[in-house]
């Protein structure tokens, strides 16, 4: 109990810092921070580690120790040691954080929906105050954040964020529905561990009674 103390979790603006006030070895805070996930596994797997801490480790041990909590949780790393997200696509791809612009997509002038065409990859950032329609997957690593509807013509693995200006009727709906996180305007889940024997066919999440349901699409 006393070693959980001595690794904090903290919330910020620009996403999870957590510190680590302890001198062991790498695997040894490893697992102190592993038993601390499983406290709330659904809250912070997938979530964004905005700083990561632990002066006893070399920049060598703490990347690794970045690295290890990007692959074992989903976790995007965006510390101030890395400098940028280092949660790796299905390809191994390391790549920046990056918001699409506007000669990525097209939109009307009403905040009404925004096309995204091709795959977005690990770091790769969507937000649009409407509704946002993916021509392709989006991998995980990958963030839709939008104020209307998310939809995926392909397999969704990333994080997706509807309905994030209050809009409690808001849907998530893929091809292939397994992201890594799901929230509905402040209800958030993430899909289960037997995500691999799930169906495979289209489907749409929504939320009933402050609670996500997924169901046929």
């Amino acid at each position: 109990m006393e070693e959980n103390k001595s690794v904090e979790f903290k919330g910020t603006g620009q996403g999870l810092a957590i510190r680590v006030h302890l001198y062991h070895e790498n695997q040894q805070i490893k697992d102190i921070i592993q038993q601390r996930i499983n406290e709330n596994p659904s809250f912070y797997k997938g979530a964004t580690v905005a700083d990561l801490t632990c002066e006893s480790l070399s920049e060598t041990s703490k990347k690794e120790l970045e690295q290890w909590l990007a692959d074992e949780y989903g976790m995007i790393i965006n510390s101030k040691s890395n400098g940028a997200r280092i949660k790796q696509d299905e390809e191994k791809n390391i790549l920046p954080r990056q918001i699409l612009k506007n000669d990525s997509f097209e939109e009307n002038k009403e905040y009404g929906t925004k096309f995204v065409e091709g795959t977005l990859r690990s770091g790769q950032i969507i937000e649009h105050p409407g509704d946002v329609v993916i021509i392709g997957d989006v991998n995980p690593g990958a963030e839709i954040s939008a104020g209307g509807n998310i939809v995926v013509m392909g397999i969704l693995r990333g994080i997706a964020h509807a309905g994030i200006h209050g809009k409690t009727d808001a849907f998530v709906a893929a091809s292939v529905l397994q992201p890594t996180q799901l929230r509905i305007h402040q209800t958030i889940t993430r899909s289960p561990d037997d995500v691999l024997d799930r169906s495979k066919n289209p489907e749409i999440a929504k939320l009933k009674d402050q609670i996500i349901c997924v169901e046929p699409f």
